[in-house]
């Protein structure tokens, strides 16, 4: 579906948050609106009705799931897209750019760390994802495990996830 694109620059808290992830992301990428980065990027500021502020810590892991979601195609994925209202296997797990917190989105699992909960794994299988694996994953300092089995993912794998000097298993299957 075609959104209106806004014009960002005259809301201070949108100002802000570009600012913010011009610091940890390509600034080109979350400027384009036919980017993954730029579709996570107008979906925070206009669509994200948990509202994240922009000096909240965990702003850039739900950006980053956003981006995950628009770079593997996750309108297509086969459960728990956005507007998905029933999760299966696990109908406690809430669908992808929900307003519940991340942590609680489906094949996530965080961790505390300090005084947030942080993503340690990313688990899907056999969801229909498709597209390619963001580089914005490394954004995730406590990723240890990412399995996104029986997809149809291409390209390459990103050499931004070796700086996840923690990462103990990756399975694309």
């Amino acid at each position: 579906h075609t959104r209106y694109w806004r014009d960002w620059s005259s809301d201070v808290c949108s100002s802000d948050l570009l600012t913010i992830l011009g610091i940890v992301a390509n600034s080109t990428l979350i400027a384009d609106p036919s980017t993954p980065q730029g579709r996570a990027t107008d979906w925070i500021i206009n669509e994200d009705e948990l509202q994240v502020c922009p000096d909240d810590e965990k702003i850039i892991q739900r950006w980053t799931l956003a981006v995950l979601y628009f770079s593997t195609i996750g309108e297509n994925w086969s459960q728990c897209f956005e507007g998905d209202g029933l999760c299966l296997p696990n109908e406690a797990s809430q669908s992808f750019l929900s307003s519940f917190d991340e942590c609680e989105w489906f094949g996530i699992t965080c961790i505390p760390v300090g005084d947030n909960f942080c993503v340690e794994r990313i688990i899907f299988e056999a969801n229909g994802l498709s597209g390619t694996i963001p580089s914005e994953l490394a954004l995730l300092p406590a990723l240890i495990i990412l399995g996104l089995e029986q997809g149809t993912t291409s390209g390459t794998i990103p050499s931004e996830l070796g700086k996840l000097t923690d990462m103990i298993f990756i399975d694309f299957d």
